[in-house]
C-alpha cells in the first residue's frame, strides 16, 4: 500500500491515424500522477514497424486489496482523407489488470510507513565562526532524498524536546521529480537552534525506518548525533576583581563631600 505503481498506456499503429489518447486511470483509491505526456517513437513487432504513442503514470493505491485497471479504450480514424480515399473509423482496446496490493507487513516497525527506494538522510550545520556562545543561532538543515515516493509522504523532522535550546523549525521544501522511472523527491528542513545554556549540547540521532520495495524488508536511514561545545555568552562572563592600591595609613583622610573627582575615580574602578 502507498507504493509507487508505473502503469504505461501504449498505442501501436503502422499508418496514419486521428483520435484522442485514452484518459488517465480513474481510481477511487489511489493518487495517479502524470510521468510522461504522450511519448513517440518507432519499434518492430513482428518483422514490421510500428509508431508508438505511449503514456506513462505513476500509481500510489491508498489502500490494500484489489485494484482494478479497466481496459483502456482507443477510438479514432486512420487514412489521409479527401477525394478519393475516405477516413476509417478504427478502435483498439487494451486488456484490463487485477493488482492485490498488500497491507503495511507487519515485520514493519516504524511510527511512520514510508516505502520506496534509494532513502539517503544527510545533516548539514551551519555554525558561526570560532566559539560557539550562548546565544548564537545555529541552522541544521535536514535533507532527506527517496525514490517511488511523493515528498508528502516523507516523515516530518521534529527536534522539540532539546533541553538548553530554543528550537525553530521551518516548514520543509519539498522538490518532486517526475520521469520515465517514476517520481523522487528532495526534502530539506532547516531547524534554527539558539543555545540557552553552557555547557555540552548533543544534537540527537534521528532514525528514519523505511520500506526497501526492492528488497522487501525494512531497512533505516541513520543521521549521526552531534555534540558541540557551547561556551558563556560574553555578557554573562564574570568580571574580573578589581583591587584597589592600599591607602596610606598615616596620609589625612579626604572629605569625599567635598571632592567630586574621588568620587569619578572610584565609579571608574568599580566598573
Amino acid at each position: 500500500v502507498q507504493a509507487q505503481l508505473i502503469y504505461s498506456v501504449r498505442l501501436y499503429y503502422s499508418e496514419s491515424i486521428s483520435g484522442d489518447f485514452p484518459a488517465a486511470p480513474d481510481l477511487e483509491d489511489a493518487v495517479v500522477e502524470i510521468l510522461e505526456e504522450e511519448k513517440r517513437y518507432e519499434t518492430i513487432l513482428n518483422n514490421k514497424r510500428f509508431s508508438v504513442l505511449e503514456k506513462k503514470y505513476a500509481i500510489f493505491p491508498q489502500k490494500s486489496g484489489s485494484l482494478v485497471l479497466s481496459k483502456e479504450t482507443f477510438v479514432g480514424t486512420r487514412g489521409r482523407g479527401g477525394l478519393f480515399s475516405a477516413r476509417q473509423r478504427v478502435s483498439a482496446i487494451s486488456s484490463g489488470h487485477t493488482i492485490e496490493v498488500r497491507p503495511v507487513p507487519k515485520a514493519f516497525n516504524g511510527d511512520h510507513w514510508l516505502p520506496g527506494k534509494n532513502l539517503s538522510a544527510k545533516s548539514k550545520l551551519n555554525l558561526p565562526e570560532g566559539l560557539i556562545r550562548v546565544g548564537d543561532p545555529l541552522n541544521q538543515v535536514i535533507s532527506l532524498s527517496m525514490d517511488g515516493v511523493s515528498g508528502v509522504l516523507l516523515p516530518e523532522i521534529n527536534l522539540q524536546d532539546l533541553p538548553g535550546t530554543k528550537i525553530y523549525v521551518d516548514q520543509p521544501i519539498i522538490e518532486d521529480t517526475e520521469s520515465s522511472t517514476g517520481i523522487s523527491t528532495l526534502s530539506r528542513t532547516t531547524i534554527g537552534i539558539v543555545p540557552t545554556q553552557a555547557g555540552k549540547l548533543t544534537l540527537p540521532e534521528i532514525r528514519i525506518p523505511w520500506w526497501n520495495i526492492q528488497l522487501d524488508r525494512q531497512e533505516t536511514a541513520i543521521i549521526p548525533a552531534q555534540t558541540l561545545e557551547i561556551k558563556p555568552s560574553i555578557s554573562t562572563l564574570p568580571a574580573s576583581p578589581v583591587i584597589a592600591d592600599k591607602a596610606d595609613s598615616t596620609g589625612p583622610v579626604p572629605e569625599l563631600n567635598d571632592s567630586p573627582g574621588i568620587w569619578k575615580w572610584l565609579s571608574i574602578g568599580l566598573l
